[in-house]
């Protein structure tokens, strides 16, 4: 049986009005003052959580950076350390020798190397930790500059080295002074090798600093990235 016209139009008429009536229960159960309060703590509790959850990570992301940074430094100081104690040990074996340190006794030498033997032995063993340490807190990219400072810095201390042990390691400065430069070619010659390895450790330290520096600025390049990514502002 067909519906007359009139009939669908009460029919039409019947669910829009019905569709309204629920509409504006709907309304009014969202405008409710307490519905309000309940939806509004709901979103702030939801997004809250996300912000803070957010700001813990990068907090947590940044407190990483920052300690890598700060061993990456400390790295750093003790090659600068290690660095002043070789000098400094150069220095005091070769001074006696080039001022002919007469006061020096057969016993006060024999201590003297065996201080110089035990010091040489340490730097050897404080450059293999920090190796170690570039190992544990470099990066990819720095380490490869961070190796080449080691690398250098051991080279260039066993050159030395061995440059020194095979001039005087084993007579104290009178004795090389009597028995080995009795001539003025001796001595001339003795005075230009000397002067060579103090020209090796002038270079040894500005090579050592250069490098030095080239590392401190990348390392600082890549904490500043790091703090400006993890901000503690969230939305950043």
């Amino acid at each position: 049986m067909s519906l007359s016209e009139e009939e669908r139009t009460l029919i039409a008429k019947a669910v829009a009005d019905e569709i309204s009536k629920r509409e504006s229960r709907i309304a009014k159960f969202f405008k409710h003052p307490a519905v309000l309060i309940v939806l509004g703590f709901l979103l702030t509790t939801v997004f809250g959580s996300i912000l803070q959850l957010k700001e813990w990570r990068n907090q947590q992301e940044f407190r990483l950076a920052e300690e890598k940074y700060r061993e990456q430094v400390k790295v750093l100081r003790k090659v600068s350390r290690t660095l002043g104690e070789y000098k400094t040990l150069i220095d005091e074996r070769i001074t006696p020798y080039y001022w002919k340190d007469e006061s020096m006794s057969e016993e006060g030498f024999g201590k003297a190397k065996e201080g110089w033997n035990s010091r040489k032995r340490q730097i050897k063993i404080d450059l293999g930790t920090i190796e170690n340490d570039i190992l544990m807190n470099f990066s990819e990219v720095n380490m490869v500059n961070a190796q080449m400072l080691i690398d250098t810095f051991d080279l260039r201390r066993r050159v030395i080295d061995n440059d020194l042990n095979n001039r005087h390691e084993e007579m104290s400065p009178q004795e090389y002074w009597d028995t080995t430069l009795t001539t003025d070619l001796q001595r001339q010659t003795f005075f230009h090798k000397l002067t060579e390895i103090m020209v090796q450790r002038i270079h040894l330290d500005t090579t050592i600093k250069h490098h030095s520096v080239i590392l401190m600025n990348s390392i600082n390049t890549d904490f500043s990235v790091a703090a400006t990514q993890y901000s503690i502002w969230p939305w950043d």
